[in-house]
């Protein structure tokens, strides 16, 4: 299964509203069980959707951070348990 250019950036855009593979195929006019297999192997169409689900955890994060920062208790909790995320996964923030 192949997209054009545009239709890779418009897939970017739906994974950052968090759309499904099988309502973004809908869009497409693509078949939503084959999409969502495509959409797992490795390739332009996995890239898009993985870059605009990480750009907006990147925008959610640095929200709960600003929060955090300017003395939200439920932010701090928050950026907390990333920070915690973070070492488990062995990076180390120190």
């Amino acid at each position: 299964m192949e997209l054009t250019d545009e239709q890779l950036i418009e897939l970017e855009n739906f994974a950052q509203g968090f759309n499904s593979p099988k309502d973004i195929a809908k869009v497409f006019g693509k078949d939503p069980e084959q999409f969502a297999i495509e959409i797992k192997k490795p390739g332009p169409i996995h890239d898009a959707y993985q870059k605009g689900l990480l750009l907006s955890r990147f925008k959610l994060n640095k929200s709960i951070v600003d929060q955090a920062i300017a003395g939200s208790t439920p932010a701090q909790a928050t950026a907390e348990k990333l920070l915690q995320k973070l070492e488990n996964e062995g990076y180390n923030y120190i």
